[in-house]
């Protein structure tokens, strides 16, 4: 990165956090307000509205995106989300470009208190929260999950990478978590989400972040699982992610 890149990145940057702060700071109350009057779906309209705008407010820093692909799944079966995961960012780029689906996610338990929006969010939509450290207690929460999106026909999240990959190259996938989902939710289909460029953005961590770029969102084709091993869907997902993000296998 130039000189010059590099000064206006600190700029952009600073500018951007205060607006990402007030930004998770109003929609909190705001989050808290339309579940408590007006239940779950008001607050979930306010969760898609605050993660459009955390995503579009990146054009302080240059940072635009592009999605590629179509949501098409069965309207009368559960869906599971797999994305490759590269950052912070991900979580509001998947609840914004997929807000049909209103995505529950499976989440480390320690974004479930002290993160104004994020945590009431996680919270309230039943995500999963689940210790890292716990294998057992991390089963139960995504098996629990699945369950209840086997009953509401509803969608969930997980990043089978278990943890962000800060290059952008793709981690080795787990298919436990995964397992464990299809376990409790039968009936799910899988539609894999790639997520191109957050690596990049927080290539310094959150400061500063890279400025001038294009992210790319890319919805591919749903997969049925049935009949199928868990590890035979997975490795089909992860083939498939890496040729978008034109990484050899």
């Amino acid at each position: 990165m130039s000189l010059l890149r590099t000064f206006v990145s600190y700029i952009l940057t600073t500018v951007y956090l205060v607006v990402f702060g007030l930004l998770v700071l109003l929609f909190h109350p705001l989050q808290v307000i339309a579940h408590s009057l007006f239940g779950t779906k008001p607050h979930k309209s306010i969760v898609d509205y605050l993660c459009y705008l955390l995503i579009r407010s990146l054009l302080l820093l240059g940072v635009d995106y592009e999605i590629a692909g179509k949501i098409d799944v069965p309207a009368d079966r559960p869906v599971i989300i797999l994305s490759n995961h590269q950052s912070m960012f991900d979580i509001p780029a998947i609840i914004w470009v997929l807000q049909k689906l209103h995505p529950r996610f499976v989440s480390k338990k320690e974004l479930g208190k002290g993160f104004p929006s994020i945590s009431y969010n996680l919270r309230k939509s039943q995500a999963a929260l689940i210790d890292r450290k716990d294998r057992a207690q991390s089963i139960v929460e995504i098996e629990r999950l699945g369950r209840l999106i086997q009953k509401e026909k509803s969608a969930a999240c997980i990043f089978p990478e278990g943890t962000r990959s800060k290059t952008g190259k793709l981690r080795r996938f787990n298919s436990a978590g995964v397992d464990a989902m299809l376990k409790t939710a039968p009936d799910a289909v899988i539609l894999p989400f790639v997520i191109d460029g957050h690596a990049k953005l927080q290539a310094k961590g959150f400061f500063p972040l890279n400025c001038c770029m294009k992210l790319h969102y890319t919805i591919l084709p749903t997969i049925d699982p049935k009949g199928r091993s868990t590890a035979d869907v997975i490795s089909e997902v992860r083939m498939q992610m890496a040729g978008v993000l034109g990484q050899k296998q």
